[in-house]
């Protein structure tokens, strides 16, 4: 092997290797255009003598994104609309912090040493809270 060869073949394995460290975080994302397109192609094929390449491409494209963003927008929808009737029962009920701190004790959890640990203070005061402290208001 001449020595032209060898710096030829370095150079190309320390290539391969920068292109490895470059997709290895996106792997699972390569991956998964890779069955894409495998699963697609034949319907391209199918699809393009009839309508032509460019239109049967831009329907397939337009058809695998809906098929991925239809079912997340219907998840996002209902879990927008739960936090909105979680929001209108807190403001019309109020918020029982005691209740909600027995309840978490009950779990094994320390909400108070968590607020305490929490570096940010949080903006709005907490309905039940004195505002000035952190010990719980009288109960109604």
């Amino acid at each position: 092997m001449t020595p032209q060869r060898r710096f030829l073949l370095g150079l190309a394995a320390v290539t391969g290797l920068l292109a490895l460290a470059v997709v290895a975080p996106l792997a699972q994302y390569v991956l998964l255009a890779v069955l894409l397109a495998y699963v697609l192609v034949p319907l391209q094929r199918r699809l393009a003598p009839r309508v032509g390449d460019r239109v049967a491409a831009l329907t397939l494209l337009l058809v695998s994104v809906s098929a991925v963003v239809v079912p997340v927008a219907v998840v996002l929808a209902v879990a927008f609309r739960e936090l909105d009737r979680v929001r209108e029962a807190v403001v019309a009920d109020g918020f029982d912090v005691a209740a909600l701190e027995a309840l978490a004790a009950a779990g094994g959890v320390d909400l108070r040493g968590r607020w305490r640990r929490s570096r940010v203070a949080p903006s709005t005061p907490v309905p039940g809270r004195c505002s000035t402290c952190s010990a719980a208001s009288p109960t109604r």
